[in-house]
């Protein structure tokens, strides 16, 4: 069975690409990740770091929507070095920005940015500090208005990551760390926010034992 997801696996050390099929059941020489995401070397150590670094690469490739011209490693480098700033499982944070934006920094009228995040939601972190990670303060002395942090995370995609998650921990935290009732909470539409959490915590499972 594939480690990564149905794209992904490991056999004798080396880490394979497309291997929904074990190499050693079907013969064939399935191609390794080294050519499928430039610059990877052949092979890992199987450690923490580099086992979260290729599920959440893989959480990425997989995505279909995801634009050609992302870069894919520096997205994934990003996600890893946020989620390990605020204790957060990686592949959680990674999958939740691919069901938001595709790994897209899109600014709408629904949301702002990778987090897809709103005014009201900014607006509350200088209203009620105090509810939120106490990193909300270092990142207020850079912006000290709701309106000037509006508008960076518009176009700063670590620091709408950052911010996001200082949101979708402040949820978690009020469910008592009930991972689907968290990612309700983020989305917030009556309407949607079942479905919304039933489809990533499918992702985090296919991914991650996170769930």
């Amino acid at each position: 069975m594939p480690l990564f997801g149905v794209q992904n696996g490991i056999y004798n050390n080396t880490v394979y690409a497309n291997s929904a099929i074990h190499p050693e059941n079907n013969g064939h020489n399935i191609p390794k990740i080294a050519n499928v995401f430039p610059g990877e070397t052949e092979k890992y150590e199987y450690k923490n770091q580099n086992e979260d670094r290729l599920k959440v690469l893989s959480v990425i490739y997989d995505d279909k929507n995801c634009p050609k011209d992302v870069n894919k490693e520096k997205m994934a480098e990003t996600i890893i070095k946020v989620a390990a700033e605020f204790d957060m499982d990686p592949v959680v944070l990674a999958c939740i920005i691919r069901k938001e934006t595709n790994f897209r920094q899109i600014n709408g009228a629904n949301g702002q940015g990778l987090m897809q995040l709103t005014r009201i939601s900014i607006e509350d972190m200088f209203l009620r500090p105090k509810v939120y990670d106490k990193k909300l303060e270092e990142i207020k002395k850079k912006y000290p208005t709701a309106e000037a942090l509006y508008k960076a995370i518009q176009k700063d995609p670590e620091l709408n990551m950052r911010v996001g998650v200082i949101l979708f921990k402040t949820k978690s935290k009020a469910v008592k760390n009930n991972l689907s009732k968290a990612l309700e909470n983020y989305n917030g539409h009556p309407k949607y926010k079942k479905s919304y959490s039933r489809i990533i915590m499918n992702m985090i499972k296919e991914y991650d034992n996170a769930a």
